[in-house]
C-alpha cells in the first residue's frame, strides 16, 4: 500500500493537471495508474495544433508495439510518446460514430460515469456502411464525463446525429498513446493514439465553427 501510494503522489507531480471527480481521484482505482491520469486531465494546453486525420496518422506512428502498461515502456518508447502527449490537437475530420464506453478503472468502474467513443474519418461517409468500415483508418477521440459534465450539448444522442449526418467537426483536445488496443488496429481504429480526453468539439455550419 505504501508503494501505491507512492507511486500515485509521484504520478500526481508528473501530471498535475488532473483532478479528481465524484469521488474518483484522478488514477482512478486500478489499472494503469500514469494512463488513467493522462485521461483525466482538464486543463487546456497552451496552444492546439491544427491537424487534419491524414496528418494525425502519418505524424503520429500508429503503433509503438510497447507493453500494455506504462510501467514497462523501454526509455525510447518514453522518450517518443511523453514529449507528444503534452501536444493539444486540433483533429478535424467527420464523425462516423459514436456510442458510451464501458466502466473503466480511469472512472472508477462507475456505471453511470463513462467516456464516450467516437470515431473521427478522413472523409464524409456515402453510406452508414461506409461510416463503419472507415473505423478502420479512423483516429478515436474521447469525451470523459469531466467534459461531459461541462457541455449541455455532449450527448450521446446528439453525437449519433452528427455522426448519421455525416458532420465535419474540430475535436481538441490533448495527444494520447493508448497501448491497450493494439487488437483493434486497421479494425476499428487507424492508430493507438487519440484525443483524448476531449475539451471542445466544433461543428462546420454554415461557412463557421461553432461550438457544440
Amino acid at each position: 500500500m505504501i508503494k501505491r501510494k507512492a507511486f500515485a503522489l509521484l504520478i500526481a507531480v508528473l501530471i498535475p493537471s488532473a483532478i479528481a471527480f465524484a469521488n474518483c481521484p484522478p488514477e482512478g482505482d486500478g489499472g494503469d495508474i500514469i494512463l488513467n491520469r493522462l485521461k483525466n486531465r482538464v486543463t487546456e494546453p497552451s496552444e492546439y495544433k491544427e491537424i487534419t486525420v491524414e496528418q494525425f496518422l502519418s505524424e503520429f506512428t500508429p503503433n509503438l508495439n510497447t507493453p500494455k502498461n506504462r510501467n514497462r515502456f523501454s526509455e525510447d518508447q518514453k522518450n517518443y510518446v511523453e514529449p507528444r502527449e503534452q501536444r493539444g490537437i486540433a483533429l478535424i475530420g467527420y464523425i462516423l460514430g459514436a456510442k458510451q464506453s464501458g466502466p473503466e478503472s480511469c472512472n472508477c468502474h462507475d456505471p453511470e460515469r463513462r467516456d464516450f467513443h467516437v470515431w473521427i474519418g478522413a472523409k464524409k461517409p456515402s453510406t452508414r456502411a461506409e461510416a463503419t468500415a472507415m473505423r478502420a483508418e479512423s483516429v478515436v477521440v474521447e469525451p470523459t464525463p469531466a467534459g461531459q459534465d461541462g457541455h449541455n450539448n455532449w450527448r450521446l444522442r446528439i453525437l449519433k446525429k452528427l455522426a448519421s449526418q455525416g458532420a465535419k467537426v474540430r475535436i481538441s483536445g490533448w495527444a494520447m498513446y493508448d497501448p491497450e488496443h493494439p487488437d483493434q488496429l486497421g479494425k476499428t481504429r487507424g492508430t493507438l493514439w487519440e484525443v483524448h480526453p476531449v475539451l471542445k468539439i466544433e461543428v462546420w455550419n454554415k461557412g463557421i465553427w461553432q461550438e457544440l
